[in-house]
């Protein structure tokens, strides 16, 4: 009997270490993942406010509930994390930089590069905008961010007055990139400053258009999800359908201006209102 209690007080005592193991691995799961999850839900187009995490209780309330989690953690990765959901250009760019610092090697590396750039071309830095830019197709020529980057890179050279820096690197990235589709506007020689009328067939002046996209999506519904987020905030917003290499994406825009420069108003108040920092200029029909 004394062998019998001593071996059933081993099992008893290996199973409750076992189920102390399994507890506290559903309590705490790898903290990486939770990260990945949670970035990958913010970044397909749900957003996700500073502060307003803790008493939500719509349809995110699981992930408003697992970003205080992981916020609560001592990590410098979370930089990232809260670098996307900051509203304050100045202090998002800060975590940006520090998670670039800290981890350039990261999954979000070349992400975190592009939204530093992307902070310093609408504050009109656009110098410093061209460096951070530079850094993708140099330094991360695999990033899906790398045509992008590439084409607001040469922009700011240009708009700094450094058109001979712009010609090299057109020459240079078309060797590089041989895949990518390099706007006329950028090859050498022909670069030229766009006039705001331009004449159709009919040799009649037409008035060019511009609107703010925030973003193309494959999936309707996320498309959507973001148009309603920005109507609640006060953007006039609308889905236009478009035909990019024989696919279909939804791309959400607002306004529809008379001149670049309104345009980049409303840029402007995007970024100070909801913090997004990557829409683009378009000009419309």
């Amino acid at each position: 009997m004394m062998i019998l209690n001593g071996y059933s007080k081993t099992m008893i005592s290996l199973i409750k270490q076992i189920l102390i193991i399994v507890f506290f691995s559903n309590i705490f799961p790898d903290s990486n993942n939770q990260l990945n999850e949670t970035v990958k839900y913010i970044l397909d187009g749900h957003y996700i406010y500073k502060n307003k995490y803790i008493n939500n209780d719509n349809n995110d309330s699981y992930y408003y509930k697992k970003i205080n989690s992981i916020l609560n953690e001592n990590d410098s990765r979370n930089n990232f994390l809260k670098g996307i959901i900051e509203s304050d250009g100045d202090i998002s760019k800060s975590h940006f930089l520090n998670f670039y610092e800290n981890h350039p090697s990261d999954l979000y590396a070349d992400l975190s590069v592009v939204k530093i750039a992307d902070y310093y071309y609408s504050k009109g830095i656009y110098l410093e905008a061209s460096n951070w830019y530079k850094k993708i197709p140099i330094d991360y020529p695999d990033s899906k961010y790398v045509e992008k980057s590439i084409s607001y890179y040469l922009n700011s050279l240009l708009v700094s007055g450094y058109k001979d820096t712009a010609d090299y690197y057109i020459v240079k990235f078309k060797k590089d990139f041989p895949k990518l589709q390099f706007s006329d506007e950028y090859v050498p020689n022909k670069i030229s400053k766009k006039n705001n009328v331009v004449k159709n067939n009919k040799n009649h002046l037409i008035e060019k258009k511009y609107s703010v996209q925030i973003g193309a999506f494959k999936n309707y519904s996320l498309a959507k999800s973001k148009k309603n987020i920005l109507s609640k905030e006060g953007f006039l917003c609308r889905i236009d359908e478009l035909l990019i290499r024989g696919e279909v994406f939804y791309s959400v825009r607002t306004g529809t201006f008379k001149s670049e420069k309104l345009a980049v108003k409303e840029q402007m108040r995007l970024i100070s209102r909801i913090g997004i920092y990557d829409s683009i200029v378009i000009e419309v029909d």
